[in-house]
């Protein structure tokens, strides 16, 4: 009996359910818990604050979390509450982010929401083992540019890139520039056919006296 015959079948019962299709469901969401359920678990007891939105939604991001993981969205934040993750979104105002983190106590572990799915369904750590996937999102995260201009991602082994040394120009003969020629003419000496020049001396000159004529 094929898969169509089998609900056709199903739904003949008169139980208005496909059974077929209700075990295929149960499997599946046995399957997905079996996958998920130890990672998301490795979250329970933690502090996790949503900042800013999209690509997800706060409150969505939160309900995936199990019972013992406590969670609270920016800035709906109890006094006190003394986050140990924080999840940025890629909207939010601006100078947010900073005065977030600025006023957390401790080093909290700061990643955007694309890395919490990804520990969260993968058990992907963006602080550990794929810490390049953290890097390379920098490169294009409004928040974690933020996140790092203040220090926030230096456990990660991220941290602000110094700016380049300027150098100063090195300055090339061109192969275009015209060649002097050399002379065999000492400095100051004007060059041509039966020309003479007379070089000063430093001794002083003997004044000239003029003979006065004899008259006879």
């Amino acid at each position: 009996m094929s898969q169509g015959e089998r609900r056709a079948d199903g739904k003949a019962n008169g139980s208005g359910v496909d059974s077929d299709d209700f075990a295929e469901q149960i499997n599946y969401l046995a399957a997905l818990g079996r996958l998920v359920v130890p990672r998301a678990f490795a979250f329970v007891g933690r502090r996790i604050l949503f900042v800013g939105h999209e690509p997800f939604d706060v409150e969505e991001l939160g309900n995936l979390l199990p019972d013992g993981a406590g969670w609270h969205e920016w800035p709906y934040v109890p006094d006190g509450y003394k986050a140990d993750v924080v999840v940025l979104g890629r909207v939010f105002e601006k100078g947010l982010v900073k005065t977030v983190l600025s006023g957390i106590e401790g080093s909290p572990k700061v990643i955007p929401q694309e890395g919490f799915l990804d520990e969260l369904l993968f058990g992907h750590d963006w602080w550990g083992g794929k810490h390049a996937s953290l890097q390379e999102m920098v490169n294009s995260h409004r928040g974690l540019q933020a996140a790092r201009s203040i220090g926030a991602l230096r456990k990660a082994g991220i941290v602000t890139p110094q700016p380049a040394e300027k150098k100063s120009p090195v300055l090339r003969r061109s192969s275009t520039l015209p060649v002097r020629s050399v002379s065999n003419n000492p400095p100051g000496r004007i060059a041509g056919p039966g020309s003479t020049f007379t070089w000063p001396s430093t001794m002083p000159k003997r004044p000239r006296v003029r003979a006065t004529p004899i008259w006879s």
